[in-house]
């Protein structure tokens, strides 16, 4: 029988993913409100504060794993053999499926990022985040453009970290259209 995971394991997994939701959640609020009621003199501190929180949230989703349990409901969607299994294990439901195969993915991806570069990458974007509109109100570019050139630096990075075949966009566009490439893209 494919797909036949303990009960438990899947439990436990999205226990985790709940904890996960919660932290992300807060990093959401945390930006809404400097979009909407931070005063300007608050970037930096609420930047050093998403920073922080970012790294938190991505550190806790690395360590998802840390007992082997995504890895074990991964190996066990895709059994290389049919072994017999206790009378506590369950196959898998469809949208269960999809959560393993989902975080399986974003969990591959997320452990190629450094912290460090997790924590540059959320304090730069979120002092740019103010920037950008302090440029539009005022219609004036250049208050914007040594974020932007930040933000593509880091951004080519994050493909480096990554990893892609043919164009460092496919490493970027993956996070938000997976399997897609920049070459498909470009067709349609």
């Amino acid at each position: 029988m494919k797909n036949i995971v303990p009960i438990s394991s899947i439990r436990e997994l999205k226990k985790r993913l709940v904890e996960l939701s919660h932290l992300s959640s807060a990093l959401a609020l945390l930006s809404w409100d400097q979009n909407v009621y931070l005063p300007p003199k608050g970037v930096g501190a609420r930047a050093k504060t998403i920073s922080e929180l970012s790294s938190l949230l991505h550190n806790k989703f690395i360590a998802i794993d840390h007992d082997g349990l995504l890895s074990d409901l991964n190996k066990k969607m895709n059994p290389s053999s049919d072994v017999r299994r206790p009378k506590m294990e369950r196959k898998l439901k469809k949208e269960d499926k999809v959560i393993v195969a989902e975080i399986w993915r974003s969990f591959g991806r997320a452990k190629k990022l450094p912290d460090a570069f997790v924590r540059e990458l959320a304090e730069v974007t979120s002092k740019a985040q103010s920037v950008w509109a302090e440029a539009r109100e005022k219609n004036n570019f250049k208050l914007f453009e040594p974020y932007l050139l930040k933000i593509v630096k880091l951004k080519r990075k994050e493909a480096e970290y990554v990893g892609y075949k043919k164009s460092p966009y496919d490493a970027l566009l993956d996070a938000f259209e997976p399997g897609m490439s920049s070459e498909e893209a470009e067709k349609n």
